[in-house]
Protein backbone atom coordinates (compact mmCIF):
# COMPACT_ATOMS: atom_id res chain seq x y z
CA UNK A 1 0.00 0.00 0.00
CA UNK A 2 1.60 3.20 -1.14
CA UNK A 3 0.24 6.38 0.27
CA UNK A 4 1.04 10.16 -0.50
CA UNK A 5 4.21 11.63 -0.02
CA UNK A 6 5.59 14.03 2.55
CA UNK A 7 6.46 17.58 0.43
CA UNK A 8 9.06 19.49 2.19
CA UNK A 9 9.09 23.19 2.02
CA UNK A 10 12.16 23.19 -0.49
CA UNK A 11 12.35 26.79 -0.60
CA UNK A 12 12.43 27.49 2.61
CA UNK A 13 15.25 28.26 4.35
CA UNK A 14 17.65 24.91 5.47
CA UNK A 15 16.17 23.05 8.32
CA UNK A 16 17.60 22.50 11.59
CA UNK A 17 19.81 18.87 12.21
CA UNK A 18 17.23 16.42 13.61
CA UNK A 19 18.22 15.16 17.62
CA UNK A 20 17.12 12.47 18.57
CA UNK A 21 17.97 13.97 22.56
CA UNK A 22 15.32 17.09 21.21
CA UNK A 23 12.85 15.51 19.43
CA UNK A 24 12.97 11.90 19.87
CA UNK A 25 9.60 11.32 17.38
CA UNK A 26 9.14 10.33 14.36
CA UNK A 27 6.20 10.26 12.00
CA UNK A 28 5.61 7.71 9.59
CA UNK A 29 4.58 9.86 6.01
CA UNK A 30 4.78 6.74 3.96
CA UNK A 31 4.44 3.06 3.48
CA UNK A 32 5.94 1.16 0.34
CA UNK A 33 5.24 -2.21 0.12
CA UNK A 34 8.72 -3.81 -1.57
CA UNK A 35 8.00 -7.53 -1.89
CA UNK A 36 4.97 -9.88 0.27
CA UNK A 37 7.43 -9.79 3.57
CA UNK A 38 9.29 -6.35 3.28
CA UNK A 39 8.13 -3.15 3.36
CA UNK A 40 9.95 0.41 3.30
CA UNK A 41 9.10 3.16 6.16
CA UNK A 42 9.18 6.45 5.36
CA UNK A 43 9.53 8.86 8.30
CA UNK A 44 9.65 12.58 9.27
CA UNK A 45 10.45 14.77 12.07
CA UNK A 46 7.58 16.46 13.81
CA UNK A 47 8.79 19.23 12.45
CA UNK A 48 11.27 20.51 10.39
CA UNK A 49 14.51 19.11 10.51
CA UNK A 50 17.31 17.89 8.20
CA UNK A 51 18.38 14.22 9.32
CA UNK A 52 22.61 13.78 9.47
CA UNK A 53 23.97 10.48 9.48
CA UNK A 54 26.53 8.37 8.13
CA UNK A 55 24.63 6.03 4.96
CA UNK A 56 25.24 2.66 6.94
CA UNK A 57 23.95 3.94 10.25
CA UNK A 58 20.95 2.52 12.31
CA UNK A 59 18.56 3.94 14.57
CA UNK A 60 16.36 2.45 17.53
CA UNK A 61 12.59 2.45 17.66
CA UNK A 62 11.15 2.96 20.79
CA UNK A 63 7.86 1.40 20.73
CA UNK A 64 5.00 -0.04 22.86
CA UNK A 65 3.79 -3.22 21.94
CA UNK A 66 1.43 -5.03 24.16
CA UNK A 67 1.75 -2.62 27.20
CA UNK A 68 5.62 -3.60 26.59
CA UNK A 69 8.10 -1.24 25.67
CA UNK A 70 10.44 -2.77 23.17
CA UNK A 71 13.45 -1.08 21.75
CA UNK A 72 14.67 -2.57 17.74
CA UNK A 73 17.35 -0.90 15.63
CA UNK A 74 17.11 -0.49 11.97
CA UNK A 75 19.71 0.52 9.52
CA UNK A 76 18.48 3.37 7.75
CA UNK A 77 18.03 2.69 3.97
CA UNK A 78 17.41 5.85 3.07
CA UNK A 79 20.67 8.38 2.39
CA UNK A 80 21.65 11.16 3.89
CA UNK A 81 21.68 12.80 0.45
CA UNK A 82 18.21 13.64 0.54
CA UNK A 83 17.80 15.23 4.37
CA UNK A 84 14.26 15.45 4.42
CA UNK A 85 13.07 12.29 5.52
CA UNK A 86 14.63 8.79 6.55
CA UNK A 87 13.32 5.20 5.54
CA UNK A 88 13.65 1.82 7.21
CA UNK A 89 13.29 -1.14 5.53
CA UNK A 90 11.76 -4.31 7.50
CA UNK A 91 11.54 -8.02 6.55
CA UNK A 92 8.93 -9.40 8.74
CA UNK A 93 10.15 -12.11 10.37
CA UNK A 94 8.49 -15.15 11.78
CA UNK A 95 7.79 -14.50 15.31
CA UNK A 96 9.22 -11.09 15.23
CA UNK A 97 7.48 -8.70 18.05
CA UNK A 98 8.78 -5.64 16.28
CA UNK A 99 9.12 -6.54 12.30
CA UNK A 100 5.29 -8.16 13.00
CA UNK A 101 3.71 -4.76 14.39
CA UNK A 102 5.17 -2.76 12.34
CA UNK A 103 3.86 -4.78 9.20
CA UNK A 104 0.19 -5.10 10.70
CA UNK A 105 0.34 -1.80 12.94
CA UNK A 106 1.68 0.57 12.19
CA UNK A 107 0.03 3.51 9.84
CA UNK A 108 0.72 6.84 7.48
CA UNK A 109 0.24 9.49 10.57
CA UNK A 110 1.80 7.49 13.45
CA UNK A 111 4.19 8.47 15.58
CA UNK A 112 7.42 6.13 16.74
CA UNK A 113 10.26 7.16 19.44
CA UNK A 114 13.63 6.89 18.06
CA UNK A 115 17.19 7.51 18.83
CA UNK A 116 20.14 7.77 16.80
CA UNK A 117 21.63 7.61 14.36
CA UNK A 118 24.59 5.44 15.62
CA UNK A 119 26.82 2.90 14.54
CA UNK A 120 30.30 2.39 12.28
CA UNK A 121 29.37 0.30 9.39
CA UNK A 122 29.99 3.02 6.68
CA UNK A 123 32.32 3.44 3.44
CA UNK A 124 32.33 7.07 4.39
CA UNK A 125 34.44 6.30 7.18
CA UNK A 126 37.23 5.10 4.83
CA UNK A 127 36.58 6.85 1.38
CA UNK A 128 38.19 4.56 -1.43
CA UNK A 129 38.38 4.27 -5.64
CA UNK A 130 37.25 0.83 -5.37
CA UNK A 131 34.72 -0.78 -3.14
CA UNK A 132 33.43 -4.80 -2.89
CA UNK A 133 29.92 -4.43 -1.34
CA UNK A 134 28.98 -8.20 -0.41
CA UNK A 135 24.82 -9.09 1.37
CA UNK A 136 22.75 -11.41 1.77
CA UNK A 137 19.10 -10.90 2.31
CA UNK A 138 17.92 -8.00 4.24
CA UNK A 139 21.34 -6.96 4.87
CA UNK A 140 21.37 -5.28 1.67
CA UNK A 141 19.97 -2.29 3.36
CA UNK A 142 22.86 -0.29 4.88
CA UNK A 143 24.78 -1.08 1.50
CA UNK A 144 22.28 0.29 -0.58
CA UNK A 145 22.07 3.45 1.60
CA UNK A 146 25.91 3.73 0.80
CA UNK A 147 25.21 2.73 -3.00
CA UNK A 148 22.37 5.45 -3.44
CA UNK A 149 24.94 8.22 -1.39
CA UNK A 150 27.44 7.60 -3.45
CA UNK A 151 25.44 8.07 -6.44
CA UNK A 152 24.12 11.31 -5.42
CA UNK A 153 27.66 12.80 -4.74
CA UNK A 154 28.63 12.29 -8.30
CA UNK A 155 31.33 9.42 -7.04
CA UNK A 156 33.73 7.87 -9.68
CA UNK A 157 33.91 4.96 -7.73
CA UNK A 158 34.07 1.60 -8.99
CA UNK A 159 31.82 -0.40 -6.97
CA UNK A 160 31.02 -4.06 -6.95
CA UNK A 161 27.89 -5.06 -5.21
CA UNK A 162 27.25 -8.82 -4.75
CA UNK A 163 24.01 -9.79 -2.99
CA UNK A 164 22.68 -12.80 -2.08
CA UNK A 165 18.71 -13.71 -1.49
CA UNK A 166 15.42 -15.84 -1.94
CA UNK A 167 13.95 -15.87 -5.09
CA UNK A 168 10.69 -14.00 -5.19
CA UNK A 169 10.39 -13.25 -1.91
CA UNK A 170 13.17 -10.86 -0.94
CA UNK A 171 14.00 -8.05 -3.69
CA UNK A 172 16.68 -5.28 -3.20
CA UNK A 173 14.90 -2.19 -1.47
CA UNK A 174 14.43 0.81 -4.28
CA UNK A 175 13.50 -0.74 -6.99
CA UNK A 176 15.05 1.59 -9.31
CA UNK A 177 18.54 1.74 -9.75
CA UNK A 178 21.17 4.35 -10.04
CA UNK A 179 21.31 6.03 -13.47
CA UNK A 180 24.21 4.25 -15.12
CA UNK A 181 23.82 0.10 -13.55
CA UNK A 182 25.19 -2.36 -15.38
CA UNK A 183 23.55 -5.55 -15.30
CA UNK A 184 25.58 -8.92 -15.37
CA UNK A 185 22.85 -11.20 -14.94
CA UNK A 186 25.43 -14.66 -15.45
CA UNK A 187 26.16 -13.57 -12.00
CA UNK A 188 22.88 -12.61 -10.67
CA UNK A 189 24.51 -9.35 -9.97
CA UNK A 190 24.41 -5.51 -10.70
CA UNK A 191 27.80 -3.04 -11.14
CA UNK A 192 27.24 0.02 -10.24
Amino acid sequence: MSTPLHAPDLAAPASQPWSADQDETLRCVQIRKETVDVKTFILAAKGPRSFRYLPGQFITLELQINGRSVNRCYTLSSTPTRPDLVSITVKRVPGGVVSNWLHEHLRVGMDLGAMGPSGDFSCFKAPAQRYLFLSGGSGVTPLMSMTRALHDLGSDADIVFVHCAQPCRCAVPGRAEPDGAQHDTTAAGHRV
